[in-house]
Parts: C-alpha cells; sequence; structure tokens
C-alpha cells in the first residue's frame, strides 16, 4: 500500500522523531515526503484510523517544524472522522461504508477512542479556538460500560 495503512502515521512520525534527535535535514525530507503521501486519506469516510495517520504524520510535524502548511490535512481529517458518529448508539463507527447495512454500520473497537483522543481533541480544540467540535464526551461513556473490564481479557470490537 503506497501510503502505509493503518500504519502509515506511525512511520511518519518515526521519521520526525529521528528528524527532531538528531536534526539531520534528511529525515525531515523523508518525513514530509510520506507525509503527503497521507494527505489523499484526509476525506478517506471508510476507516476510523485517521487519527493514527494524521496525528503522528501532520501534528507532530508541525510541532517540530513550526510549518502551519501541515496542520489543515490533519483538520480535515478530523472533520472528516465525525461523519463516522452513530448519534442512536452515540458511538464511532469502526470500519465499513457510512450507508452499509446494519452490521457494518454497528461496529465498534476500541481502536477509535484511541483515534479520536490522539489527535482529534488537540487538533479540533485548536480550530475551534478551544472548544471541541466533535462528540467525544458522547463516545467515552459507551466505551466505558462496553470495553472497560476489571477481568481479562479485554474485549476489542463490537458487532451488532
Amino acid at each position: 500500500m503506497d501510503n502505509g495503512g493503518w500504519v502509515g502515521g506511525h512511520w511518519v512520525g518515526l521519521l520526525w522523531l529521528a528528524y527532531a534527535h538528531t536534526g539531520d535535514k534528511s529525515f525531515e525530507v523523508a518525513a514530509r515526503e510520506w507525509a503527503a503521501r497521507l494527505v489523499p486519506r484526509q476525506n478517506d469516510t471508510t476507516t476510523h484510523d485517521l487519527g493514527f495517520l494524521f496525528e503522528l504524520s501532520h501534528i507532530l510535524g508541525a510541532k517540530l517544524t513550526g510549518d502551519a502548511v501541515l496542520k489543515p490535512p490533519a483538520l480535515q481529517a478530523a472533520r472528516t472522522l465525525t461523519r463516522r458518529f452513530n448519534s442512536k448508539g452515540n458511538f464511532f463507527q469502526a470500519w465499513g461504508p457510512l450507508d452499509g447495512t446494519p452490521g457494518e454500520r454497528g461496529r465498534i473497537i476500541i481502536d477509535t477512542m484511541m483515534n479520536l483522543i490522539c489527535s482529534f481533541g488537540r487538533a479540533t480544540r485548536r480550530a475551534s479556538g478551544g472548544s471541541p467540535t466533535w462528540p467525544l464526551p458522547m463516545r467515552a461513556p459507551r466505551l466505558r460500560d462496553r470495553f472497560a473490564r476489571m477481568d481479562p481479557p479485554h474485549m476489542s470490537l463490537i458487532r451488532p
């Protein structure tokens, strides 16, 4: 996969961290090239993995370099992710088409929470002047009620 699939942002994040640690411009150049490969995914409505993709590629890159050009794709990805919110169930749909079957529209996975916190809390708060523009407070109780358990094994997926 040209953009690294769901872990594409992790690779870019490692390149950014190598740049921050060494100051070697070749790591910055590589990070920017790989981050550019992810830009088309900012409008990908088929996955919850946008946080994994854009936090480490674009938000981290902007933070380390001060380059504001890296921020807009992450903010657009945050807006795209909000389309996956299921208001009846108070959760974000994990995968599949937004207009898919009830089974596709009802899948929830713990990774979605990591994607929301990972990038979009910070990104949307900055863009909106301080208040979140997506319904994370509604999402957290659903995860707590369904996934948080004191006894193993831990659940990672709920299907309708």
